[in-house]
């Protein structure tokens, strides 16, 4: 079995790199290889080690054991991991840049795109889509441990923040350098004016848009159960507000009810009057 371990890792895993790393995937002839490559491994006599137990490290038990299909994953997410470093000055990025525009290029990898958005994208370019939906199902993120930790992903391609049930990309706000949801913040981690956002960014902004991607940003926070900073003193004026609703509610209840109390009263005084002078007449007393 090792022998024939080292021959697969050796010559076999080689001659894959190319045309993995280069090429879109096809799922049915990577499960096809990966099947050859066991039966090699155990000379066609069938599986005696659960293959993820073969597959797992050494430390952890296993054997390494090479899986096409985790292999043809680490080739393709190792393109992005080229593209969104700024150490990387290759010209072949030039491609990805001209299938990524109007989805923000780099932002599409830097946002917190989930699968099923990924896959309604519908890039040109059918290796570079397949790059998207492997790195949304290893990078998603559906939730987060604190508000600091929220704050500071990107706000762009994030499939948690959306306006009118879309994810939401501004190329206009992106070019004036707001990416981070940390930029519609203050210091103390407060959501911005309007008027001081316009001030520090200084390009030309739609108020609705403004007040549109900060109600996503606080819709998200509750879900999360996130407390902004000064979301906690809105909520208590909302609940005395409530408490004073509930106040006035009970005050004119009991007021209408002491009212038709009072109507019925008077009514029944004066029918009492009535019947009485009616007998007077009738008795002529």
């Amino acid at each position: 079995m090792v022998k024939s371990q080292l021959l697969i890792k050796a010559l076999t895993a080689s001659q894959f790199v190319y045309i993995l790393s280069s090429t879109t995937s096809c799922s049915k002839s990577l499960k096809e290889t990966n099947n050859l490559l066991f039966k090699f491994l155990w000379d066609n006599e069938g599986d005696k080690i659960k293959r993820t137990e073969m597959i797992a490290d050494y430390q952890d038990g296993g054997q390494k054991m090479l899986d096409i299909i985790e292999f043809n994953k680490a080739l393709k997410i190792s393109w992005i991991l080229k593209y969104i470093s700024n150490d990387c000055k290759s010209k072949w990025k030039c491609f990805f840049d001209f299938h990524l525009f109007q989805v923000g290029a780099k932002l599409v990898f830097l946002g917190n795109l989930a699968p099923k958005d990924a896959r309604k994208l519908y890039i040109k370019d059918d290796f570079i889509q397949e790059l998207i939906e492997l790195w949304t199902d290893l990078n998603y993120r559906d939730s987060f441990v604190s508000q600091a930790n929220f704050s500071a992903g990107h706000k762009w391609n994030n499939s948690m923040i959306r306006i009118a049930g879309k994810m939401i990309f501004y190329k206009h706000w992106a070019n004036a350098g707001v990416m981070q949801i940390n930029d519609l913040m203050t210091s103390d981690s407060r959501i911005i004016s309007y008027s001081c956002f316009k001030d520090k960014f200084c390009f030309p902004l739609s108020f609705l848009k403004f007040c549109g991607v900060t109600l996503a940003i606080r819709s998200v926070a509750r879900s999360l159960k996130l407390t902004l900073p000064g979301e906690k003193i809105l909520e208590n004026v909302l609940l005395k507000l409530n408490s004073s609703k509930n106040q006035v509610k009970q005050l004119t209840k009991s007021l209408s009810t002491k009212s038709v109390l009072a109507q019925r009263k008077a009514k029944r005084n004066g029918l009492e009057t009535v019947n009485s002078s009616m007998w007077k007449i009738w008795t002529g007393s």
